[in-house]
């Protein structure tokens, strides 16, 4: 039995697994409310990898900036 992984086995990899990390990330997400969270699935959902790639760079400079705020908040 030969197992090996090839261009396609990786991007087919790819095309699962990084829209199923993202949308993890987007539903225990504590800084969006449930519409953004509806809207950023449908986009990860629709658009795959490229979603993912809109999300990463725009949708969670949105959460840390809540998180940073939450921490400074919670210190003082």
């Amino acid at each position: 039995m030969d197992i090996s992984f090839g261009a396609p086995e990786i991007l087919l990899l790819a095309c699962v697994a990084f829209p199923a990390i993202a949308l993890f990330d987007i539903w225990r997400s504590q800084a969006k409310d449930s519409f953004e969270k509806i809207l950023w699935t449908c986009v990860v959902i629709l658009f795959n990898l490229i979603g993912v790639i809109v999300y990463v760079s725009v949708g969670r400079k949105e959460k840390f900036v809540y998180e940073v705020i939450r921490k400074f908040k919670s210190a003082s």
